[in-house]
């Protein structure tokens, strides 16, 4: 179906103040059907179209072509042949060809503005953007319905709906964040990252502080949380199967922290400041020895070879 029906279907609707789902239950139909005769993916069929024209009161021939003499097919051709014998150009027609006959820019104040080229096709009108890559197959609309994104691959479609639900292919979503959460999942996670070691942790500096008037026992859990972390990023990779350089990094992080970790209890607890910063050495040095001696493959890349 070409584009003038489609956006004279969703005119006409628009004018008779009915939305695509008012419409779809008086004629029977889907919402996403109408959807699609508006969008030009399909045509209405020949007992819908009567339909359609019934509703509106308007003619068959009103309806596919547009009132007489503004679009009709005799309307049309009279149009065109006087706007090119009078020499008026793009003007006469509403038209402007480029030098390829497939390049056409539409304008008009009901249809808005249409550019079209053999690869792709861009509308601007007060039904909103249509955005259609012809060799790629991609189709992108924003408009009053919503946003309606078919991939090229033609296995995924994303709609919205005026109510703000979404569609993603053929399951159902009451809001974005509900589609986020579906599509992407939660990450798994290890029993120690579920843990609240930090806030625990301020709990215990306070607790032993105040009532113990041990703040260096307090100050030796807070001292922790840099080690506890790096612990729980270890855990989390490993429970969600990270291999090779994906699984370096979180234990050279691990080696560093617990570094600095122990430089602080050390000190904390015993006072020896000075000869606990061996400990800073000691981690840096393990970290940099893990980064630099984890097993790699041929091309480098730290991932364990595939079996």
């Amino acid at each position: 179906m070409n584009v003038s029906i489609a956006q004279r279907l969703a005119t006409l609707r628009r004018e008779h103040g009915l939305t695509q789902e008012q419409l779809a239950e008086r004629l029977g139909v889907s919402r996403q059907a109408v959807s699609k005769w508006e969008r030009t993916e399909s045509s209405p069929d020949t007992d819908n179209l009567i339909a359609l024209a019934r509703l509106y009161g308007v003619t068959l021939d009103e309806l596919v072509y547009g009132p007489a003499g503004d679009g009709g097919p005799e309307g049309a051709a009279s149009s065109d042949a006087d706007g090119a014998a009078a020499g008026d150009g793009p003007a006469a027609g509403g038209v402007d060809v480029g030098p390829d006959a497939d390049d056409a820019v539409e304008c008009s104040w009901d249809d808005g503005v249409r550019v079209t080229s053999a690869d792709a096709s861009v509308s601007v009108g007060w039904e909103g953007v249509d955005v259609r890559d012809h060799r790629t197959g991609d189709h992108v609309e924003v408009g009053p319905g919503g946003i309606h994104v078919n991939a090229s691959d033609g296995e995924h479609t994303v709609r919205t709906e005026e109510d703000g639900s979404v569609w993603i292919d053929d399951e159902h979503y009451d809001s974005w964040a509900d589609a986020h959460r579906a599509t992407h999942g939660s990450k798994p996670r290890a029993f120690v990252s579920r843990v609240p070691y930090a806030p625990l942790a301020l709990v215990g500096f306070l607790g032993v502080g105040l009532f113990g008037h041990r703040w260096d026992v307090g100050g030796c859990l807070l001292a922790v949380i840099p080690a506890w972390e790096s612990l729980c990023s270890v855990a989390n990779a490993v429970v969600r199967g990270k291999r090779g350089r994906k699984l370096r990094g979180p234990v050279a992080g691990l080696c560093f922290w617990s570094g600095i970790s122990a430089f602080l209890v050390v000190g904390l607890l015993t006072g020896a400041w000075h000869p606990a910063w061996g400990l800073i050495l000691v981690g840096l040095a393990a970290s940099l020895l893990v980064d630099a001696l984890w097993p790699r493959t041929a091309d480098g890349t730290g991932d364990a070879p595939a079996e």
